[in-house]
């Protein structure tokens, strides 16, 4: 297989101490793939090691994992991206056996797990994976019992939209050689109802399942856990680990 278009995208934080090992390690396994190290800050020789290693080094100064991963695949280009961590806890030697397995089973993503030996997880990882497959608390709108979502006081009415002046769409008018075209949408505003609904924030319980390989720090996208709409229906929302 030609690795040329695959990239090896490495986020790190203070991973001086094995970062070097890391980016042989892929050299090694998919030899011509092109290994990006991503520095998010770091206070140690990170860079310097990585550099000196083999690897092209790019920058993320917005602190945080989330933020790194996003830039990363943002910004680079390949067919297939491999994404590790800079701290020696994933083998590079099973990146070519990942590969086939995903060209031939047809795959969109394949997620490797770091279980069962000693040091595969650094101290609090495995715990808090644990503690998260069962509940985490989140902040989301809900919808106000009291006036039962419109938004109004008892024995009132509710309030027109301003946006849409109660009619629940927002028309535009565009001019082209063939005429007037109008273009209509639900108004965004009140999400179309033509008024103002009643919600208020909560903080509410929910059970989420972490697929195996994910840690503390990675975000997750939890459809159909967001705000809820006047309408009723409730969005997604995204909870860092």
């Amino acid at each position: 297989m030609d690795y040329r278009n695959v990239a090896v995208i490495i986020p790190c934080f203070n991973e001086s101490e094995a970062i070097s090992q890391v980016v042989h390690g892929f050299k090694n396994a998919l030899p011509e793939a092109p290994i990006y190290v991503y520095d998010n800050c770091s206070t140690d020789d990170t860079l310097e090691k990585a550099r000196d290693a083999g690897a092209i080094v790019r920058f993320e100064n917005r602190k945080g994992k989330g933020n790194v991963v996003r830039r990363m695949f943002s910004d680079v280009d390949a067919d297939f991206y491999i994404l590790v961590d800079g701290d020696l806890t994933y083998d590079p030697v099973v990146a070519p056996r990942m590969l086939e397995r995903l060209i031939k089973d047809k795959l969109d993503m394949l997620n490797i797990a770091r279980i069962g030996a000693k040091g595969s997880y650094r101290k609090g990882h495995r715990l808090g994976n644990f503690l998260l497959t069962k509940t985490v608390k989140i902040k989301r709108m809900e919808s106000c019992l009291e006036c039962q979502s419109s938004g109004a006081s008892p024995g009132s009415q509710p309030s027109q939209c301003s946006a849409c002046q109660g009619t629940g769409e927002i028309r535009q008018v565009q001019r082209s050689f063939l005429g007037q075209i109008v273009n209509v949408q639900s108004c965004h505003s009140c999400s179309g109802i033509g008024y103002i609904g009643g919600r208020e924030q909560k903080t509410v319980t929910i059970n989420i399942k972490i697929p195996a390989g994910v840690s503390n720090g990675n975000y997750m996208t939890l459809e159909g856990e967001g705000d809820k709409s006047v309408k009723g229906s409730r969005g997604e929302i995204e909870k860092v680990l």
